[in-house]
């Protein structure tokens, strides 16, 4: 009989909800093995201020990309790398750039099925639109709402409402 390639499995999500400030989790079996949580990593240096170690692990991940040869694991590397530039353009202030990346890495995680990573894309595009005072803020945010909402991340959800308030009270 001959051997069969296994097919590659969709990423599924287990809702972590912690209370902590990282805005990051793969929860979501990547098939990176021990480099899953590559974004919970990016988020903490970027929440922290540590933009030059955030550059050096994202040429880092550009270097392993095209070395994967199982199907999910360089694709997981270059979702990851999307959603690592889109933190950091809004770490550094680039409010024009960064909701276009934002909305490119959760168009990217929504075909990769990491519905997770999907929605905190959605939340930080929210952000960007927010402080650029853009009125089209509600479409994603309301997305990534009811995307934490369905997964039980009611810290997330609450941040969705904080997002939400700020919106309404710039009047975006």
């Amino acid at each position: 009989m001959p051997h069969r390639p296994r097919r590659p499995t969709r990423a599924t999500v287990t809702a972590a909800s912690r209370a902590s400030r990282s805005r990051r989790s793969s929860a979501f079996p990547c098939p990176l093995g021990r480099s899953a949580g590559v974004g919970a990593r990016t988020a903490r240096l970027v929440d922290t201020g540590q933009l030059d170690e955030t550059i050096a692990r994202a040429q880092r991940l550009a270097a392993k990309a095209p070395t994967r040869r199982r199907f999910g694991a360089r694709r997981c590397l270059e979702h990851a790398l999307a959603a690592t530039g889109a933190l950091l353009a809004e770490a550094e202030g680039d409010y024009a750039e960064a909701p276009e990346r934002y909305a490119d890495a959760a168009a990217r995680w929504q075909r990769f099925g990491a519905v997770l990573e999907q929605a905190y894309a959605l939340a930080g595009q929210s952000r960007c639109l927010v402080a650029l005072g853009d009125p089209t803020v509600e479409t994603p945010l309301r997305e990534a709402r009811a995307l934490f909402s369905a997964m039980g991340a009611r810290p997330r959800v609450e941040e969705c409402d904080a997002i939400l308030a700020s919106a309404l009270a710039a009047g975006a």
